[in-house]
């Protein structure tokens, strides 16, 4: 990834939280009759140093987010707590690659046997253990990624990079998420160590803090539809153009040697951090 769309992808989860903090800010400064707020007085009159913070906020926000997507969600939560799992996308769309059953379960014996793969591909819905689960969420997706980078090899390139446009505007809206629960946190504990909710205008402050948790919760729906409408679309279509590649294009299941050592490439590609649709690369025991 370049370094422009790096900067840009990390400064929208920042620029959302300075944002919605700014406007929490002047909610509050209504009900107070604007009391002078120290905490955002940077804001105001340094520009430069707002630009810096907005990169370095979503920076660390990205990795809040990241260290929660994971097959098994955890954080905050210690190891032994069970939480959630997180949607097998990949899984999902090998188990689609084919409307037979029988031929599709043929597609991924063909796609284990070129990629050098050793463990099961598929839904992973139906596994109890979560270490079975995180193998082979792993597995899978290492699979779709190197498939798409073989795309490239016959001028197919497109459907990577729809896949990983759709990836990253994923990922944008899910890092927004956190950053709109950090920014309502940030106004609360703001409100609680520099201002007396008693004595400054009490129902004012009440209509602050009812209309800051409002603008928090439709910015929140709007941000998870579109997040979950996005992973729909991007877990269709690369499914359907991966149907259709591979009907186009057999060879890639063959022994051509040519083939092989493209694949083997792409798979290396991913073991040294490449992982193609902007998601932090991850290599499971089963590529170890």
């Amino acid at each position: 990834m370049d370094a422009g769309k790096q900067l840009i992808r990390y400064s929208l989860p920042g620029g959302v939280f300075i944002g919605l903090v700014t406007v929490f800010d002047f909610l509050f400064r209504w009900a107070w009759r604007d009391k002078p707020s120290l905490a955002f007085t940077l804001i105001t009159n340094d520009g430069l140093a707002t630009a810096v913070g907005v990169v370095i906020l979503g920076f660390m926000i990205y990795q809040f987010y990241y260290s929660m997507h994971q097959p098994i969600v955890r954080f905050p939560l210690p190891r032994a707590v069970h939480f959630k799992r997180t949607f097998d996308r990949a899984g999902w769309i090998l188990g689609g690659l084919s409307n037979d059953r029988s031929r599709n379960k043929e597609l991924l014996h063909e796609i284990k046997r070129v990629q050098g793969i050793k463990g099961a591909l598929g839904d992973a819905r139906n596994l109890k253990r979560d270490e079975k689960y995180q193998e082979r969420w792993y597995r899978n997706m290492h699979a779709v990624r190197s498939l798409l980078n073989a795309t490239r090899t016959t001028g197919d390139g497109h459907i990577r990079d729809d896949y990983v446009a759709l990836g990253d505007m994923y990922h944008i809206l899910g890092a927004c998420r956190i950053s709109t629960l950090f920014a309502g946190v940030a106004a609360l504990i703001h409100a609680g160590l520099y201002y007396n909710l008693v004595e400054h205008h009490p129902l004012r402050s009440l209509g602050a803090f009812i209309g800051s948790l409002y603008i928090a919760a439709v910015w929140l729906r709007v941000a998870q539809h579109n997040r979950r409408d996005t992973l729909h679309t991007m877990r269709r279509q690369v499914r359907r153009d991966l149907r259709m590649w591979l009907a186009r294009h057999p060879e890639y299941l063959t022994v051509n040697p040519d083939i092989r050592k493209e694949v083997q490439k792409t798979l290396g590609d991913l073991a040294s951090g490449d992982s193609g649709d902007g998601t932090r690369p991850a290599v499971s025991r089963a590529h170890a």
